[in-house]
């Protein structure tokens, strides 16, 4: 569903700053993946899960087997006669025990779907971890491992640029993740590319995912004079430093304009 993906979505970008931690501490990327994926608290919440749910098959086999009860009691009694002629003292410990046993031949069914009903549930939570695990390992192996290896001069681009642009006005950064605003950052380096089906294709996901889409959902007003020194850090940025093609300011700003209109 689109809230799971949502969830691994954001995992991921936990996942990625664990990497770098785990980069830093292990000897080897082999045990920095490991770490990484053993440690993962999602998975290891499904795990539990899992357990719990298979716990769920073995209460309802509960129903084939036999129902033992018992019971036991123990007492004290004492009696003193002193009537006459004669004096009479008694003392007793009486103990009783006894025990049933009931094994069911025929329960309408019953036992049988509730097993059945439980090891289905079982099955698809078990599918979930899977394809979790799936999504973290692809994650380390995108997110954690290609940012690792990849030079920073290469990784980056319009998107980046333009979060380092915008931390240029006061108080935006405390208010905003870095994560956030790339992935608008990538819906103006896809205007500034001219790719619109695409553009408008991540916006909606964007949107799914609760992310701003636009500068006014962010509180910035789309004006040229007051992102002056947002454009031009922009286009001087070191991350623009292999683009394939000239950026200017006007580019940039024209590709804002474009973004903040799919809204209206």
């Amino acid at each position: 569903s689109n809230r799971q993906f949502a969830k691994s979505f954001l995992m991921g970008i936990s996942l990625a700053a664990a990497m770098a931690a785990a980069e830093a501490k292990a000897e080897t990327l082999d045990e920095a993946l490991t770490y990484t994926y053993v440690a993962n608290p999602s998975i290891a919440a499904q795990r539990q899960y899992l357990r719990s749910v298979y716990e769920q098959i073995e209460q309802g086999k509960a129903g084939y087997k036999p129902t033992i009860a018992g019971q036991a009691s123990y007492g004290y009694q004492y009696q003193r006669s002193l009537s006459r002629p004669a004096f009479a003292e008694n003392e007793s410990k009486p103990v009783n025990m006894g025990f049933n046993a009931v094994q069911p031949l025929f329960s309408g069914f019953g036992t049988v779907a509730t097993v059945k009903a439980a090891r289905r549930q079982f099955e698809a939570e078990q599918a979930k971890l899977n394809d979790l695990e799936q999504t973290v390992l692809a994650i380390i192996v995108s997110t954690g491992m290609v940012s690792l290896m990849v030079l920073d001069d290469y990784n980056c681009a319009v998107a980046h640029s333009v979060y380092y642009g915008l931390v240029l006005l006061p108080g935006f950064e405390e208010h905003y993740l870095h994560g956030d605003v790339v992935a608008y950052g990538v819906l103006v380096q896809l205007a500034v590319d001219g790719q619109k089906e695409e553009l408008l294709r991540l916006r909606e996901f964007l949107t799914k995912l609760g992310i701003h889409t636009t500068l006014k959902q962010m509180h910035v007003k789309l004006d040229r004079t007051e992102l002056k020194e947002v454009l031009r850090e922009i286009v001087t940025g070191p991350d623009m430093e292999h683009i394939p093609y000239k950026v200017t300011e006007d580019m940039i700003y024209r590709a804002m304009e474009e973004v903040e209109a799919i809204e209206a």
